[in-house]
């Protein structure tokens, strides 16, 4: 069996292990997620699962929109995206707090990346962590990202939400 079909043979497993895994929770296929653009986010944990929610269902692959990057961050340009790391699930850590400053560890699960052609191949790794830092100006403010940098930053999608656009077939 060469090595391709082995990976795809293993990300149907994957993927099959996770539809069946129950109720969603953060990282597997949940409700859309909305963005209310005037939210402040009142722990550092609450604004990096409403980044990663609305990463996994591919908001941030093709651009975040001005009010998405105001929102949630303080960076001055949106990342920029060629291709994206394909995950069957995430999991968001608790923040380390220093007063206005504040880390929250991501681990993502990687089933493939991809690109805009649709083109899947096997990632370097299976399991990737992402530290974002965040801060804010006063406690009446809002926790939002600082980094990694926007150019830093890679799109993390959930495997089904991209089902059925793919060129490369298991």
């Amino acid at each position: 069996m060469n090595s391709h079909r082995l990976f795809f043979a293993c990300l149907l497993m994957a993927l099959f292990g996770v539809s069946l895994a129950g109720p969603a929770t953060a990282g597997e296929t949940a409700p859309r997620p909305t963005l209310d653009p005037h939210k402040r986010y009142k722990t550092p944990r609450d604004a990096i699962l409403q980044y990663t929610a609305r990463d996994a269902h591919g908001f941030y692959w093709t651009g975040m929109l001005q009010s998405e990057r105001q929102a949630l961050t303080r960076w001055e340009r949106s990342p920029q995206n060629e291709g994206a790391y394909l995950i069957s699930r995430y999991e968001v850590g608790d923040a380390e707090v220093e007063g206005d400053k504040a880390r929250v560890t991501v681990s993502y699960h990687l089933v493939g990346v991809t690109d805009f052609n649709g083109q899947i191949t096997p990632p370097d790794r299976y399991l990737h962590s992402v530290t974002f830092e965040l801060g804010r100006a006063n406690p009446q403010d809002g926790w939002k990202i600082l980094s990694p940098a926007p150019e830093a930053v890679s799109a993390y999608v959930h495997y089904s939400t991209m089902e059925g656009s793919f060129s490369t077939r298991p």
